[in-house]
């Protein structure tokens, strides 16, 4: 994980050389996330795993947009208690970014729809079950966009899920940090 990363902002840092001199954005962006987060049932966690996702943004005024994006979070935990899956979560939410400088942070906040499958149980007892469900709950979380060039952003984000899981098996918070890459156009 730490390579691709690596790899990636090197990929990106010599892009962004090349379009230094991008015109002025519209108004719209697009971007991807990779990194880590950890997944949580009502009784306890039910495991750390990698996140990837991707979003699109518009400009609804000033420096308020309006987004909607896309994540899968992966989980997995072994021990006497055994869980694996992943949690895809359809998000619509207002991120609200502060000040004119080339890195603004930012604060979001909006409603999601949590689709999850996987596995749970405890191995020597040999009783592993299917946990499938779609939930909708609440999202919050925020980030640092650093403007690299005319038109890409880079920068750290994190969200934090609160889901009304229908079942004991079904998620009802999760949480993840990663890497933010957009481009505005």
């Amino acid at each position: 994980m730490r390579r691709a990363m690596a790899t990636l902002t090197i990929v990106l840092s010599t892009a962004l050389a090349i379009h230094a001199q991008s015109p002025p954005t519209s108004g719209w962006s697009a971007a991807a996330v990779v990194g880590g987060g950890t997944t949580w049932v009502d009784e306890g966690q039910i495991g750390n795993g990698a996140v990837a996702g991707g979003r699109l943004d518009r400009r609804i005024a000033g420096r308020t947009f309006g987004e909607v994006s896309i994540d899968d979070l992966r989980h997995h935990r072994t021990g006497g208690f055994n869980a694996e899956g992943h949690t895809t979560l359809f998000t619509g939410a207002i991120v609200q970014r502060f000040g004119h400088a080339a890195a603004q942070p930012y604060a979001l906040g909006g409603v999601t729809v949590a689709r999850h499958s996987g596995t749970f149980g405890f191995v020597p007892a040999s009783k592993i079950s299917l946990a499938e469900s779609t939930d909708v709950g609440f999202v919050f979380g925020g980030g640092l966009a650093v403007r690299a060039g005319g038109r890409f952003e880079l920068g750290p984000e994190a969200r934090f899920y609160i889901l009304n899981a229908d079942a004991d098996s079904s998620p009802a918070f999760a949480s993840w940090f990663a890497g933010r890459i957009g481009f505005r156009f």
